[in-house]
Parts: C-alpha cells; sequence; structure tokens
C-alpha cells in the first residue's frame, strides 16, 4: 500500500480501512493516513470537513482532491475560545522530523482556529503551499494565518495561489509572521482583514498584513509577485502597531522585501501611535509597477535607519491615502533610494506639519515623479543632506 493513500469523510474507516481508493477501503481521517505514510508519500483527501490538528514530520503530498471550497480542515471554534496548537504543523525537530524533500499542502480550507493555520519549523527541503484559503483562525501571540520559521533549504518556499483573510495575530503578523524563514516567494496571493490586537503590549506589535521578524537571529527574503494586501487593521487598543499593511522589523540580519505587480490599499494603523499604514521597514524595499492607495494612520510608508535599508520604487502610484504625517518618510538610510515613474497625488495630509515627501541624509535619485499633493502647510518635498 501506498505510496497513494485516501481518505474519504463519509465511505472511509479508520479501523478497518487499509488507506487504498474506494469505499471501504479509504481512511475516514487524514490524521490516519499520515500515521501510515512514508516519506515522499501522497494523501488524497476527499471533500468534506475536518476537525483535526495535523504534525506532519516527513515528506508528503497533501492535496484535498475536491478544492479548497470543498475540502475544509476545521479546528471547530469560531470564537477563538480555547487552544494553541495549529491546524497544521510541519515539524522537521527532533527523532522523527525528516523534510528534507519535497513537501506539498493543496486544496484545501483551513478555518476556525484558535491556535493559528499553518506553521512550518526547521524544514529542510522544499515546501509549497499552493491553492489554500486559510480564514478566521487566531494565535495568541503571532501568526494567526501563517507562521513560517527557521527556513533552511535552497531556493525559495513557495506560496501559489493563497487567500489568507479575517485571522488575528495577537501581538503581531496577523496574515503572517516570517522569522528567519530563508527566501519565501508569494504569487497570485491575497492578504486581507487579518488584525493585529494589543498583545505583549511592551513587545513590537504590528503587521497586519506581514509581520518579518528578527527571531531566530537570521533573514528573510520575501518576493511578492501580483499580491493583494489590502483591509489589515492594527486595532486602536494596541500601544505600538507598526506597518499595518507590512512590517519588516529586522534591522540586523539584512531582511529585504521586493514586490512585483500588485496592491497595497486599505490597510488602516489605528494604534495609539501609529507608524506606517502601508510599508514600515528596516531594510531594503523594492516596488515595481504596483499601486499604493487609501491607507489610513501614519506615515503611509516609513523607512528606518539601518546600514542596507532603502526604498526604490518604480512604476508606481500613491494615491488617495490618509495621513497626519508624511507620505513617505526616509530616515538616514545606509544605502541609496530611488523613485521613477512615481506618481504622488491625491493624498489627504490633514493638516500635516510634515512634508509629503521626507528625505533625511540619503542618497536620492528621482526621475519623471509626480508630485501634486500641497495640502501640508510646510512642503511638498523636503531633502536634508541629501546628495
Amino acid at each position: 500500500i501506498g505510496p497513494d493513500w485516501y481518505v474519504d469523510q463519509v465511505a472511509g474507516n479508520d479501523t478497518t480501512g487499509t488507506g487504498a481508493s474506494g469505499s471501504g477501503s479509504s481512511f475516514a481521517s487524514i490524521a490516519a493516513a499520515l500515521n501510515w505514510s512514508g516519506d515522499g508519500h501522497t494523501i488524497n483527501v476527499g471533500p468534506g470537513t475536518y476537525f483535526e490538528h495535523l504534525e506532519i514530520t516527513h515528506d508528503i503530498s497533501l492535496i484535498g482532491t475536491n478544492g479548497p471550497e470543498a475540502t475544509i480542515i476545521s479546528g471547530n471554534d469560531p470564537e477563538h475560545q480555547n487552544g494553541t496548537v495549529r491546524l497544521i504543523y510541519l515539524n522537521n525537530v527532533g527523532p522523527d522530523g525528516q523534510i528534507d524533500g519535497e513537501t506539498l499542502i493543496n486544496g484545501f480550507t483551513l478555518r476556525d482556529n484558535y491556535g493559528g493555520g499553518i506553521e512550518t519549523y526547521a524544514p529542510s527541503g522544499d515546501v509549497t503551499f499552493s491553492n489554500l484559503i486559510i480564514e478566521n483562525n487566531k494565535a495568541v501571540n503571532h501568526g494567526g494565518g501563517m507562521l513560517l520559521a527557521l527556513n533552511d533549504f535552497d531556493g525559495p518556499l513557495l506560496i501559489n495561489d493563497v487567500t489568507i483573510s479575517e485571522n488575528i495575530g495577537g501581538r503581531a503578523g496577523g496574515g503572517i509572521y516570517l522569522a528567519r524563514a530563508g527566501e519565501v516567494t508569494m504569487t497570485n496571493c491575497t492578504i486581507s482583514n487579518n488584525r493585529t490586537e494589543n498583545a505583549m503590549a511592551g513587545s513590537p506589535q504590528g503587521g497586519a498584513g506581514i509581520y518579518i521578524s528578527t527571531d531566530y537571529s537570521g533573514t528573510t527574503t520575501l518576493n511578492l509577485s501580483d499580491v493583494t494586501i489590502s483591509g489589515n487593521v492594527i486595532e486602536a487598543e494596541s500601544v505600538s502597531g507598526v506597518g499595518a499593511g507590512i512590517y519588516n522589523e529586522d534591522a540586523y540580519y539584512g531582511s529585504s522585501i521586493v514586490m512585483n505587480g500588485g496592491t497595497i490599499e486599505g490597510n488602516i494603523n489605528n494604534s495609539e501611535t501609529p507608524v506606517g499604514s502601508a510599508i514600515a521597514s528596516y531594510g531594503q524595499i523594492v516596488i515595481n509597477d504596483a499601486s499604493i492607495t487609501n491607507n489610513t494612520g501614519g506615515d503611509v510608508i516609513t523607512i528606518y535607519p539601518t546600514s542596507g535599508s532603502s526604498l526604490a520604487l518604480t512604476n508606481t502610484n500613491i494615491e488617495f491615502n490618509s495621513t497626519t504625517a508624511s507620505v513617505i518618510n526616509l530616515y538616514n538610510l545606509g544605502s541609496a533610494s530611488s523613485l521613477a515613474n512615481v506618481k504622488i497625488a491625491n493624498n489627504d495630509l490633514q493638516n500635516s506639519v510634515y512634508p509629503v515627501v521626507y528625505f533625511r541624509g540619503s542618497a536620492l535619485t528621482m526621475d519623471r515623479v509626480e508630485l501634486t499633493d500641497t495640502t501640508s502647510p510646510t512642503h511638498s518635498l523636503h531633502l536634508l543632506g541629501t546628495p
């Protein structure tokens, strides 16, 4: 038996089933198939709602055969009352850890869990998540939708055609939390309507959509291709929430973000001291062919000073955002920044006393920049010590 296993919630049986295809032969639970499966095997899961929490310790292809609308893994806790265990936990640590080849999770909805949706911990082989809906999960600390940590393999961890929505990170990363995640590539994904609250108020908070952390003292390189980051909210109870859409906390190890296509829109930073409605980052940010619109709270884009921090925008529109500070705020960056074919217009500065675009002590190249916002009572562009 194997390497193909079958799960049928209606016709399967964990006691008498063998995992083979066909009525009465398949298993009734995904856990039973995992227990019998070996390295590199495939588990085919039929439609239904499976109330399970799965720990995966070896290479596997876990496939919802009828797609995410029909194949659901649920924590059965939509009000988030009890639990700390994730729905899917890829664990490559300890004597059973053998995630060193190829692992695929495809075709599921993961929802209604207190403990979060997915976690990867130290995989050393290729991991792909595709065709998933991850919704209405909550993590007490971070990574309501996904927590990706200690990835150690050549090539990117792939996230394709995944929707991450309506998840909560109590402190950070309502949608995704990355910690020494290596190279992560997201394609055709939506990260929307996730939230962060005021958990662990003395620690860094925010990144309601995406949070890149310094946990585990390593680098994350995040590649976004045609990704929508929208409607993510740092709640008003947060005392120090930063970066409602994206927050890169890493000022030490060189984490960076490259975005090609897509939108960052409608994210809201309601924190008591809001910084970055769309993006706040200590690292390098490169954005091409994108739009940044309708974000609210603090600077729209804030880049903090580190030796490798910089901002490069090309063919990008920044419009219809609302801020009491600046649209772009760059502090004494260590690397050169550039704006090329960028439109900054129709933003509401709400009587801000700060310039629309504020650069300090950084090398800056501007080419074909349309800057028409003039609602600031000071000036539209402020260059301090900029070559």
